[in-house]
């Protein structure tokens, strides 16, 4: 699938610490609150997007920022410019609002799919904009409206939402499917505490590898994430983030997704990387992770377990078969 990321804006209502935006010296970032009004208008052009679409035959855009909700009639502008173009139309929202207004709900009626995040970073010093996110998620639902999350993997995940308690999370939230990400630190970090890091990228491994075991498979997108990485033998951030993605900005397109775009990393861990069992559904990572070793070996082995299950009943059954022909 060739995907477009659609910069609306790089203002948000949030803080998240772990958010690329903060790595990133050009992006303002800096609404205080979901009630307050943005300083400046988006700049990006829906006459731009629907050149860039056309041109590139993307089958899905998706619009990113900042939180691209602060602006929804821009949303619908560029929806009306594109409806000519065979192409889907996501979001990645926050969700936070006060309560979603009546122009955000109908720029979000209009989308194909809608997604939003969570963290337990992200709500823990603004307990009552958590209360915002789970009311507009619920109000969604209600009304028909489908809504994925993406999961931020972090240290404080780890460390105050085991599992099983973001288990109940997000079945009492109602989100219909989840996607984990692992963490992505600030480049200064990843160069100076190289130790600390991939200890923490295995506990974020052990993390996952236990959401593998307590989510339904259907629920979260890691079984099929890792399936197709075995199967196609395909690195596995390759089958999560697809090599047929740009970044559309007001005044550029670039490759890669926002994140990678903004980070101008040089790989430095590849011979490290030849000498690793890992390196054929690794592939050297995503180079978001530089030369920090970050690839979830446990949750991998957990789901090649399974797969021998699975590749060991379908044998028998086909035996069974033939057996009764």
């Amino acid at each position: 699938m060739k995907t477009l990321y659609i910069i609306v804006t790089d203002q948000c209502q949030m803080r998240c610490p772990f958010c690329y935006v903060n790595f990133v010296p050009s992006f303002d970032n800096n609404l205080v609150s979901s009630s307050e009004t943005p300083k400046n208008v988006s700049h990006i052009d829906p006459e731009l997007v629907y050149k860039v679409i056309k041109k590139g035959e993307y089958d899905l855009a998706v619009f990113h920022g900042g939180e691209p909700l602060l602006y929804p009639q821009v949303l619908l502008d560029i929806m009306d410019r594109c409806k000519d173009l065979n192409v889907n139309f996501s979001i990645q929202s926050n969700l936070a609002f006060k309560q979603l207004s009546p122009k955000q709900l109908e720029a979000i009626s209009r989308l194909n799919s809608i997604g939003t995040s969570y963290s337990y970073d992200r709500f823990a010093h603004c307990k009552q904009q958590e209360l915002y996110f789970i009311s507009n998620v619920k109000e969604l639902k209600s009304i028909g409206i489908g809504v994925s999350s993406l999961i931020t993997v972090t240290e404080s995940q780890i460390n105050y939402q085991n599992p099983y308690a973001l288990k109940d999370y997000i079945d009492e939230l109602g989100v219909d499917q989840i996607h984990f990400e692992r963490v992505i630190m600030p480049l200064k970090e990843l160069e100076e505490d190289k130790v600390r890091l991939e200890v923490m990228y295995k506990e974020i491994d052990k993390y996952l590898r236990t959401c593998y075991e307590i989510f339904p498979k259907d629920k979260t997108t890691l079984y099929s994430l890792v399936r197709n990485s075995i199967v196609y033998r395909r690195p596995f951030y390759d089958t999560a983030c697809s090599n047929h993605t740009h970044t559309l900005y007001p005044d550029k397109l670039k490759y890669g997704c926002p994140t990678l775009e903004k980070r101008n990393v040089v790989d430095t861990k590849m011979d490290k990387c030849l000498e690793c069992r890992w390196f054929k559904w690794c592939g050297g990572d995503c180079e978001c992770f530089n030369h920090v070793c970050a690839f979830p070996s446990l949750l991998f082995e957990r789901v090649i377990k399974d797969l021998k299950q699975e590749m060991k009943e379908e044998t028998l059954l086909l035996l069974n078969i033939r057996s009764n022909v």
